[in-house]
Parts: structure tokens; C-alpha cells; sequence
């Protein structure tokens, strides 16, 4: 019978090296030690660390939302889909748009109503993965909104504005005013009492382009930062404006650089923010599972 937990012997980092020596047998331990795409090193074992700086949480307590795309170019389809996924399990919404950096060759039309036919929109979080700058779905759903009478106070949406990540995939010069509509469509929705993000700091298309980790996380860095000043420039302060934006990285099959790569963003952030004047606060942070772990290699 094996003995409790509390009956092993404490054992150090000396005591597993000589260990770990023995079934080297001469060998380097170095080759034990694997780096990341940035070279960054990957040790075969990690203590934990009695003291460290503090942590960035998230926003809200409590277990990850599972969201669920709802994608489909047949509207009815989409929307027997959506309620499917709901009914099992799903606790929020994608809304992938055709022509938007999500729909890879699917994606919703504008018939956006029927779609979302008995969906109860402010029970579930919704984020709108649109095409272009975003700016359009984004009326789109706030149009909805109206149209069913619902509070936009108690929606928990985001609208998913990339005008970055748009100019880019296209191949398009980023303008210094690229994000400035956004922003004031921006200030329109909170007029409205809309409270969810209207910017995303989207990290997909570098991870797609076969980026590293660091390379993903420094588009986004990049992207938010440039989206802070553009809603600063509307006169919001920069407390009020980093509110407005949500970040999404892409979530592939190395679970643990991965974990370490949102944790690192979290982390990142908090620099910004401090660097602002600002006391860090949880940020808004979604994950999806990598587009390019589909391919063959």
C-alpha cells in the first residue's frame, strides 16, 4: 500500500539531480532542457516560488465561459446550431461573420434577427467576430438590441473591433486614425449603457502566420496600447478607456506555454497599466482554439 502524501520524505533539487544523473549516465542534462520559438528555455522541472509579485486576475470569478461559434452562412441553420449548443452545454456566443478573421470560408449573414431567434441574449456572453473594422456588425447587434427591448446595461457582449488586425490581413497601410470611428461609435454604445469592450487586441493573425509566443503577445501589447490612445484621444481617460478593451489569444496544443503565454499577458498588461498611473485591474480575456493546429504540420 502506498503511504499518504504526508508520509513521503520532502525531497530537494539536489537529491532529484543526482537522480536524475544516474539515468543520464554521463549524459548532459542540458539536453533535458527544450526552448520555445523564441528561445526562451523549457526546464524539465520548476519549484514553487515562495515569493512572488502579485498576480493580475481575471475579470470575473468563477470557471472560463465556454463559447460556442454559431457560423453558419444558412440562417436557419446558424440558428437551430446556436440553440443546440446552448441547450448543451455552451455558455456564450461567437458571432463569426463571413468575410471577418473567424469565418475561415463560413460565417453569418446580416440577417442577424433570425440567427439569434430564441436566444436570450442577456443571459449568455456574446462575442462578435466581425468583418472588417468591425464597425458594422457592430451596429448590427446594437440595432438588435433595440429592436428587442432588451437593457444593454445587462448584456455581457463584445463587440470585437480589430480595424488593426482588418488592415493588415489585407495588407493595408495602419493609418494613424485607423482606430478613431471605432472609438466614437466607442463613445455611442456607452451613451446607449452598453458596459461590455468595444476594441479587441486580437493575437489570431500572427499565431496563424506561424508567429511565436512572444510575437503574439507583442501584436497584441502593440494593438491595445494603440487603441487606449484612441480612446483617450475622444476624451476618455485611461481609466475609463482600457474598459473598452478585450484581448484574444489563440490557444493551441501546447497546454502549458500556453497557459504561460495567457498568464504572461496578464502580466504584460499590468506593466502597461502601471505605466499609465494606473492600478492594474483584471482585463477581459478570451482564448480560441488555434486555427493552425488544423493543418498538417
Amino acid at each position: 500500500m502506498l503511504p499518504y502524501e504526508t508520509d513521503l520524505p520532502a525531497g530537494t533539487q539536489v537529491q532529484w539531480r543526482k537522480l536524475v544523473d544516474g539515468v543520464l549516465k554521463g549524459g548532459a542534462f542540458e539536453k533535458l532542457v527544450g526552448k520555445t520559438a523564441d528561445g526562451l528555455a523549457i526546464q524539465p522541472l520548476y519549484q514553487r516560488r515562495d515569493v512572488d509579485a502579485p498576480r493580475a486576475f481575471r475579470q470575473y470569478a468563477g470557471p472560463w465561459r465556454i463559447a460556442q461559434r454559431a457560423d453558419h452562412p444558412d440562417t436557419a441553420m446558424a440558428n437551430a446550431f446556436a440553440l443546440a449548443d446552448l441547450d448543451g452545454g455552451a455558455s456564450a456566443l461567437t458571432l463569426a461573420f463571413a468575410g471577418g478573421a473567424g469565418g475561415y470560408g463560413f460565417g453569418l449573414s446580416t440577417d442577424l434577427d433570425q440567427a439569434l431567434a430564441g436566444v436570450e441574449l442577456d443571459l449568455i456572453s456574446v462575442r462578435i467576430d466581425p468583418a472588417g473594422s468591425g464597425a458594422a456588425q457592430a451596429q448590427l447587434f446594437a440595432d438588435l438590441i433595440g429592436q428587442r427591448r432588451l437593457v444593454p446595461a445587462s448584456l455581457d457582449v463584445d463587440f470585437g473591433c480589430d480595424p488593426i488586425g482588418a488592415a493588415a490581413r489585407a495588407g493595408a497601410t495602419i493609418a494613424a486614425d485607423i482606430g478613431d470611428d471605432i472609438a466614437q461609435l466607442s463613445l455611442r454604445l456607452r451613451d446607449k449603457g452598453y458596459a461590455g469592450t468595444i476594441f479587441m487586441a486580437d493575437g489570431r493573425l500572427i499565431h496563424q502566420a506561424g508567429g511565436s509566443e512572444a510575437q503574439e503577445l507583442a501584436h497584441v501589447l502593440a494593438s491595445a496600447v494603440f487603441y487606449l490612445r484612441a480612446l483617450q484621444k475622444q476624451g476618455l481617460g485611461l481609466g475609463d478607456a482600457r474598459k473598452n478593451i478585450a484581448f484574444l489569444l489563440a490557444a493551441d496544443a501546447d497546454q502549458f506555454i500556453g497557459i504561460a503565454k495567457f498568464r504572461a499577458l496578464r502580466r504584460l498588461w499590468a506593466r502597461v497599466e502601471d505605466s499609465c498611473g494606473l492600478t492594474p485591474e483584471p482585463i477581459r480575456l478570451h482564448a480560441e482554439t488555434a486555427w493552425r493546429m488544423m493543418t498538417r504540420r
